[in-house]
């Protein structure tokens, strides 16, 4: 998963631990676990996110928007948060 891959670094280490031990993988199961957790967090966020834009397109479907609003709209609900100028605007 993008979660493991954002930690490869710690995952690598633990393995690494558990590979030299005792034969007990308490420690990985744990951080796995809770990997899985931020995973999940991070996946309904997603969700939550996508149904948000997916409601507003819904209830603004009879709405007149031209494709500079609709590409404008569209970033703001995938979170723009930059500076824009009437250049660009004008683009």
């Amino acid at each position: 998963s993008s979660q493991m891959l954002t930690e490869r670094k710690v995952y690598y280490e633990i393995l690494k631990k558990v590979q030299y031990s005792n034969g007990d993988i308490t420690e990985w199961l744990d951080w796995f676990l809770n990997c899985l957790y931020r995973a999940l967090e991070t996946s309904e966020g997603t969700m939550r996110e996508v149904l948000y834009k997916s409601e507003f397109w819904d209830k603004h479907k009879d709405t007149s928007i031209n494709s500079r609003q609709r590409l404008m709209l569209n970033k703001l609900l995938d979170g723009f948060d930059g500076k824009l100028k009437s250049s660009k605007w004008a683009k």
